[in-house]
């Protein structure tokens, strides 16, 4: 069943940061990450929803956080097309939680993906 379900939140969440919020409070950022890095055909939906997760509100960063996304965002880089939203999401989200997302981004993993080495 979620091939139907996920393009129908994918719509639901899209433009709706209320609905970003609820959806990660009811659960959804693990079930997102794992059809993501499953390598399903439908992380086209799971990673702009993970993404838009970032722009929401702080309720839903704390759920980001949470679940590790910042590490699982770094992760993200090595991917050509998705790097822009990786790093765009990370910048938000450094933007309102500075000391905490910074303390992953220094650490010696994360930093050599953000260097590219």
């Amino acid at each position: 069943y979620i091939i139907y379900i996920l393009p129908c939140i994918f719509n639901m969440c899209r433009i709706n940061k209320r609905r970003q919020e609820l959806a990660s409070q009811l659960g959804i950022i693990p079930h997102l990450k794992k059809i993501i890095s499953d390598g399903s055909h439908l992380r086209q939906f799971a990673l702009p929803i993970l993404f838009d997760f970032a722009h929401a509100s702080s309720a839903t960063r704390n759920e980001l956080w949470k679940h590790d996304c910042v590490s699982f965002y770094v992760n993200l880089l090595k991917e050509n097309y998705w790097q822009a939203f990786a790093l765009n999401s990370l910048a938000v989200w450094i933007s309102s939680d500075t000391n905490n997302v910074s303390s992953v981004l220094v650490q010696s993993n994360c930093l050599s993906k953000l260097i590219g080495t």
